[in-house]
């Protein structure tokens, strides 16, 4: 059985990005709708729940399975760009992040292949999901 993995937010950061949703920050229903357009690139089913002033995001862990498939798949990727063939590598990102939505450093290395064809606003909506999943990643910054 898979494990479950949590995200936590601090209410408050998260309207924060998008403050004409302030009046919602205690309402659940709100935070859950915010949540589900946000980070519905997670593996499902997502539950959002409210701790004291944290949104706490649940979501299941991928099976060992895929999570082997998706390494595996992530590594042929970056040889492909490291080959300078970015659109394959990019085809490749993508069936990696199906595999393993949480995967963060592909979803970061699809968002550089993305600079690098051009579309730069794929990458940054990608590094965008980058920095939902980790706050802390400097290298999306």
């Amino acid at each position: 059985m898979n494990s479950i993995r949590e995200i936590r937010l601090k209410v408050s950061d998260l309207f924060e990005i998008d403050p004409q949703s302030g009046n919602d920050a205690k309402d659940l229903g709100a935070i859950t709708a915010y949540v589900l357009k946000h980070y519905g690139f997670l593996p499902k089913p997502i539950a959002v729940t409210l701790e004291d002033d944290e949104v706490v995001i649940s979501f299941p862990e991928e099976a060992d399975a895929k999570k082997e498939e998706a390494r595996r798949l992530a590594d042929r990727a970056v040889k492909r760009a490291s080959e300078g063939n970015y659109e394959k590598a990019i085809g490749i990102y993508k069936r990696v992040l199906e595999l393993q939505p949480s995967f963060h450093s592909a979803r970061r290395d699809l968002a550089m292949a993305y600079v690098e064809v051009g579309d730069v606003e794929s990458a940054t909506n990608h590094l965008i999901e980058v920095l939902r999943l980790d706050a802390k990643d400097a290298w999306s910054w």
